[in-house]
């Protein structure tokens, strides 16, 4: 069991919903530091919803720190400084059940942090989700299993996993985002995490909704995917300590798969 998952328990569920959005209004966006990274003509920006179990033993209990569900807005992009520019992801929204996580959050990572309300339901082939703040509803979406991808910038669900698994830094950086990441990058890159396509029955998803933020055509939904243990699939220790190591910026010792 890795660190990560000791401090912020076993995930159960993980969600990503992405969306395509026009260069000129992702750059209006922006922190002054950052800017756009095309894909495919267009800049991505993604909710990311994870459930952690708080899984706690025979002989021991887990810590409250522990469990919960957790929304982040993450949107795509590079820094302005160094040659070759690196590639960057800004996590402006940050929401979460847990009240200590919320409090321990707003400490220690930047952006906007918010306490929230989740309902979450789900079977093999179905799934509902709720989320809901202070400030309203945040996200809802029911969807179901998708029998094949259409109209998504990527081709398949191999292309998104190599994706997922490109290594990029936090802006503002922040040395305590290794703590809580929502997607395992090592996991996918090792193959441990596959990504299986979800089709989208219904969909509300603030701040993509709003007309302030977005105009109307700016920002699209691309597709919806739900994160799976990949079959039979082992991540050796190497690739374990490579993706320790570009969390905190040392290079890895062979490139990722």
């Amino acid at each position: 069991m890795d660190l990560i998952t000791r401090l912020r328990g076993p995930i159960g569920c993980r969600l990503l919903i992405v969306y395509r959005i026009d260069l000129r209004a992702l750059a209006a966006l922006l922190p002054d530091e950052l800017e756009p990274a095309p894909f495919k003509g267009y800049g991505l920006a993604a909710l990311v919803y994870t459930h952690r179990i708080r899984a706690s033993g025979r002989w021991w209990q887990a810590p409250p720190s522990q469990g919960g569900d957790f929304l982040t807005l993450r949107f795509t992009a590079l820094a302005k400084t160094g040659a070759p520019k690196r590639a960057a992801v800004w996590i402006p929204r940050r929401e979460t059940s847990s009240s200590l996580s919320a409090r321990m959050a707003s400490l220690l990572l930047p952006g906007e942090h918010q306490r929230c309300e989740v309902v979450l339901e789900q079977t093999d082939c179905t799934l509902e989700l709720r989320v809901q703040s202070t400030r309203g509803e945040e996200l809802y979406l029911r969807a179901g299993l998708a029998c094949e991808l259409r109209g998504s910038l990527f081709a398949h669900a191999r292309e998104l996993e190599h994706w997922l698994a490109e290594p990029r830094v936090v802006r503002p950086k922040s040395p305590f985002e290794a703590l809580g990441p929502d997607f395992d990058r090592s996991a996918l890159a090792s193959g441990r995490l596959a990504a299986e396509p979800i089709e989208v029955r219904e969909l509300r998803a603030h701040p993509f909704d709003d007309a302030q933020v977005f105009a109307p055509g700016t920002a699209e939904l691309d597709s919806c995917w739900r994160l799976v243990p990949a079959r039979g699939a082992r991540e050796p220790l190497p690739a374990r300590l490579d993706a320790l190591r570009g969390v905190i910026g040392a290079p890895a010792s062979t490139p990722p798969a």
